[in-house]
């Protein structure tokens, strides 16, 4: 199976054979640049606090492992893992036993509930990104699903979950010559009751470097399951896309982490009809390169961040920038290349009482991310730097807030003795809550 993925993990087992094509090699933190305070701003007021650790396989929970971004409805959090729980005995095994993830309700009290476990083939199996609601039903996407000739995992699907629990495959997608599209990931988007969203390969435009086929393509699908690829990329008009999509007055915003003028990624808009235009090309430097994660749209502007600078002759640790819908791209803040505040941001960036909020990957006190806030004039201040551990490390998902306060998830840390792997123990994200 050769390709590339760079949005969030997929844990442990399924990080380790998409790592080297994502820049995902860990930054080394390194000494204080002359004539730099010893350490950034840090706000111990912001009461940081873990109120959720996954378990994984066992341990009488089968909650799951590896948390993806969380939704909130009705003062509740919801989310997937990607992996855990305890479906799954002979069909989700990726260098071991895995469990093939889960659903789950979070209250904020920290009190969880599992609402599904995926079984894995020939239905779902490692759900990928958030679950967006409609009608009671949560619906999602999955790296897995049927089997398919070219991949023992399946293309990928589109899953509901209704009401009662119930698993039903909205769609499933046929990958390499077939051009519907390959591997979906992100929260889907729902716009006139349809959903959008973006496969990271698979389409038309065939690649030889990839077992599925494409660069990426743009797709709608119905709660009933049609579904219709609005754009299949080129290379030139982009590549790889490996977020989700916004809506802003009808349009879709979306990024891709490779191809157009520079090969080092886009920003792009579609509309429903299927008409795309690329924003902007990042050209490496200063304007860095590999956006990652999805658009946030605030005042008719689009905010974004990008995982590497490259050209720069420094370590590549990523910006957070601003672009008009007219292409106008500035760039409000470049993580600093020792990565004491923050490396490699994969999160969506979140408009809350005239600040920017976000996570890093990496970067931080202890090379195990950050929390970060940033004015629209580019101020940045550490507002939690992870620990590991019991503090939970490596965050990928997007915050989200409830009652003016911000939650969020890490892929590592958490519960020392998350049962995983057929007995092994690791540790398997977390659910936390600060203050902003």
């Amino acid at each position: 199976m050769a390709m590339s993925y760079c949005r969030g993990t997929l844990g442990i087992a399924l990080a380790a054979a998409f790592l080297a094509g994502c820049g995902g090699t860990q930054l080394p933190v390194q000494g204080t640049p002359a004539g730099r305070a010893a350490t950034l701003p840090r706000d111990a007021a912001h009461g940081y606090q873990v109120i959720y650790a996954f378990k994984g396989t066992d341990y009488g929970s089968g909650d799951g492992a590896f948390p993806e971004s969380l939704t909130v409805m009705s003062g509740k959090l919801y989310g997937a893992t990607s992996q855990g729980g305890s479906g799954g005995a002979p069909g989700c095994y990726v260098l071991g036993y895995t469990g093939c993830g889960t659903l789950f309700e979070l209250r904020t009290s920290g009190k969880e509930s599992l609402l599904h476990t995926f079984e894995g083939p020939p239905n779902v199996e490692f759900p990928l990104g958030g679950v967006t609601n409609l009608n009671g039903a949560w619906y999602g996407l999955s790296y897995g699903g049927r089997f398919a000739q070219e991949n023992s995992y399946g293309y990928g699907v589109v899953y509901r979950v209704d009401r009662s629990g119930q698993e039903h495959l909205v769609y499933t997608f046929q990958g390499g010559y077939y051009g519907d599209g390959a591997i979906p990931h992100g929260e889907l988007v729902l716009l006139d009751r349809r959903f959008y969203g973006t496969t990271y390969n698979g389409g038309s435009s065939y690649n030889t470097r990839t077992s599925h086929g494409g660069y990426g393509t743009v797709f709608e699908v119905t709660p009933s399951g049609h579904e219709r690829v609005l754009h299949n990329f080129k290379g030139s008009d982009g590549a790889y896309p490996s977020a989700g999509l916004i809506a802003l007055n009808g349009t879709l915003y979306g990024t891709t982490t490779q191809g157009g003028k520079y090969n080092l990624g886009t920003v792009f808009s579609i509309t429903t009809s299927g008409k795309e235009r690329v924003l902007y090309s990042f050209r490496g430097g200063n304007d860095s390169a590999d956006p990652t994660a999805p658009l946030t749209a605030v005042d008719g502007a689009l905010y974004g961040t990008t995982m590497n600078a490259l050209g720069t002759g420094k370590p590549p640790p990523g910006t957070v920038f601003k672009l008009s819908l007219s292409g106008g791209m500035t760039v409000l803040h470049r993580f600093r290349s020792n990565g004491r505040d923050g490396a490699f941001p994969q999160s969506r960036l979140l408009d809350l009482n005239g600040q920017l909020y976000g996570t890093t990957n990496r970067g931080g006190d202890d090379n195990d991310g950050t929390v970060f806030s940033l004015s629209y004039t580019g101020d940045e201040r550490i507002l939690h730097s992870f620990a590991g551990g019991a503090d939970g490390a490596t965050p990928n998902g997007d915050l989200t807030v409830i009652d003016s306060t911000l939650y969020g998830t890490t892929n590592g840390g958490g519960y020392a003795q998350c049962q995983f792997f057929g007995g092994k123990s690791y540790a398997c994200g977390t659910v936390y809550k600060l203050r902003p």
